[in-house]
């Protein structure tokens, strides 16, 4: 009886399964399929704000208040935990005695995992997964988070001061991984989507 019901699951999750891999199909052959350029078109204007913000700050105008105040809900923006410019647009840890006093709005390890979303952004097409309804095993993505994890709750008990240097390794290991998750995942929900609509207009 148990494994006549594990066999109907399975079936039913295989034709959920295959009748979303055919809504894909149809997605991609209408070409409404563009959520890599999205993704990348979001984080390109996102990383370019970061950066604007502390070259506006060199302006001596108010111009990067609002900026700082909205990436304000991304990142803590500790100044000793975080990357500045100097006068001469050179990029070092923030340190009023060494003039690098233009903090950029989020902290080094989220500048660097943003970044590195960017990027991963960027190999998703190289790569060819733009249209991947798969969802890669979450082992990938645990081993990925895992040393920007390690580095911050070991830190954040007091076990260890870390640097901006690691901040900034661990951030890239994680943010690399991101969209090759992300993308499939709303690849997938948007088939979803198509599919239940043809099933209402059927």
């Amino acid at each position: 009886m148990k494994k006549n019901k594990e066999k109907k699951q399975e079936k039913n999750q295989n034709a959920f399964n295959i009748s979303i891999e055919q809504a894909h199909f149809k997605n991609k052959e209408n070409k409404s399929f563009n959520t890599v350029y999205y993704y990348l078109a979001i984080m390109v204007i996102f990383v370019f704000l970061i950066i604007l913000t502390p070259i506006l700050q060199m302006q001596n105008s108010d111009s990067w208040k609002p900026l700082f105040s909205f990436f304000s809900f991304f990142c803590h923006q500790k100044f000793e935990r975080s990357l500045c410019l100097n006068q001469n647009y050179q990029l070092g840890n923030c340190d009023v005695t060494s003039n690098f006093i233009y903090q950029f709005p989020v902290c080094s390890r989220d500048i660097s995992f943003y970044l590195a979303m960017l990027i991963g952004g960027f190999l998703v097409l190289v790569l060819k997964k733009k249209d991947e309804i798969k969802i890669p095993d979450i082992i990938w993505l645990i081993l990925f988070i895992a040393p920007m994890a390690v580095d911050g709750l070991t830190q954040l008990f007091g076990l260890r001061e870390s640097t901006n240097e690691i901040r900034i390794v661990t951030g890239s290991i994680a943010g690399i991984i991101i969209p090759f998750y992300m993308i499939p995942i709303i690849n997938r929900l948007i088939s979803v989507g198509e599919r239940n609509k043809r099933k209402k207009a059927d």
